[in-house]
C-alpha cells in the first residue's frame, strides 16, 4: 500500500465519491495503471483517462488515429505499428478505435462555440456510397482554414436534414455570419427565417462570382482523399468514421500555408500541443 495523499481528489467510478486512496497497480501486457480504493463503497478502480478497458498503450491507438485520419489504410497502419514499434494489431481494431473515438470526441466538442470572425458560412454535400447506396455527407464550414461547424451522413437530402444542421450551426455561432453561400439546393432554403435578417442567402451561380463555392469544393475533395479505396457498409459506422475525420480534419491538421489548425483560426485556444489526439479524448472524457 503507498501513502495516499495523491489520491485524495480521485473521483470514485462507482459511487462518485471523492477521496480514494493508492491500492497497487492494474497490470496487462503492455502496461500498468495506479489502482485506487474508494474510501466510502471499499471498491477499487483506475483512472478513466478515455482509454478504459483498452489493452494497448494509449499513444499506440493515437497514432493509429492519427495515422488513419490522415489517409493511411488499415492495413498499412497494422504493417507501420509492427515495424516500427512491434505492437501486433488487427486492423479490425484501427478500425474500432477510429469509430469508437471519432464519435466520443465528436460528440464534445460540437458543444463548443465558435466565432466566424466576419466569414462566410460555406454549404455543401459530398455523396460516398454506404451499402452500394447512394448516401449524403452533408458539411457546413467556414471560411478558409475551412472549420467544419456541422456535418452530418443521411440516406437523404431532405429539408428536415438541413434545417437540422443549420439549427445546429445558430446554437454554436457567437455572431452572425456576413452570408451563407450554397449550390441552389431546395432543402438550403431553410436558413431562410431563421437567422437575423442582416444575414443573407446567396446561390452560387457562378464560379468566377464572389462569393462561391470554390472552398468547400476544395474541402470535397479531401473528403474524396479520405474515402479513397475505403469501403463504408453500414450507415451508423460510416457516420463515425466521417464525423471522426471532421475532428482531424478541424483540430488536429495544420494549414499548409497559415501554420494554423481551423480551430485556431476561430480564436479556439485547446491545450493540443503534442499528441493532439490524446488530449482531445482526455477533455471529452
Amino acid at each position: 500500500m503507498v501513502e495516499d495523499t495523491d489520491a485524495l481528489s480521485v473521483r470514485c467510478r462507482f459511487c462518485t465519491w471523492v477521496g480514494t486512496r493508492k491500492a497497487g497497480w492494474r497490470s496487462n501486457r503492455r502496461t500498468k495503471k495506479q489502482r485506487y480504493r474508494c474510501r466510502c463503497c471499499k471498491k477499487r478502480s483506475v483512472l478513466d483517462d478515455g482509454f478504459l478497458k483498452r489493452s494497448h498503450r494509449p499513444g499506440t491507438i493515437t497514432k493509429a488515429l492519427d495515422l488513419y485520419f490522415s489517409g493511411l489504410g488499415p492495413g498499412r497502419i497494422v504493417q507501420y505499428l509492427g515495424r516500427h514499434h512491434r505492437v501486433r494489431v488487427a486492423r479490425k481494431t484501427v478500425l474500432d478505435w477510429a469509430r469508437a473515438f471519432g464519435r466520443c470526441v465528436y460528440e464534445f466538442l460540437r458543444a463548443l462555440v465558435v466565432h466566424p470572425r466576419g466569414r462566410n458560412l460555406h454549404c455543401d454535400e459530398k455523396r460516398p456510397k454506404v451499402g452500394r447506396r447512394e448516401s449524403y455527407f452533408w458539411l457546413m464550414a467556414l471560411g478558409t482554414p475551412h472549420y467544419i461547424v456541422a456535418a452530418n451522413l443521411t440516406r437523404d437530402k431532405g429539408w428536415d436534414r438541413a434545417k437540422a444542421l443549420f439549427r445546429e450551426v445558430r446554437g454554436r455561432l457567437l455572431a452572425p455570419v456576413l452570408a451563407v453561400v450554397t449550390d441552389g439546393l431546395g432543402a438550403y432554403n431553410s436558413w431562410t427565417g431563421m437567422v437575423p435578417s442582416r444575414t443573407r442567402h446567396v446561390v452560387v451561380g457562378s464560379f468566377d462570382a464572389w462569393p462561391n463555392n470554390n472552398r468547400i469544393e476544395r474541402l470535397n475533395g479531401s473528403v474524396a482523399d479520405f474515402l479513397r479505396r475505403r469501403g463504408l457498409h453500414r450507415m451508423d459506422r460510416a457516420r463515425d468514421l466521417l464525423l471522426g475525420w471532421t475532428v482531424h480534419h478541424n483540430y488536429v491538421n495544420r494549414h499548409s500555408r497559415l501554420d494554423v489548425t481551423p480551430a485556431e483560426a476561430t480564436g479556439a485556444r485547446l491545450p493540443l500541443e503534442g499528441d493532439a489526439w490524446r488530449k482531445l479524448i482526455a477533455l471529452a472524457t
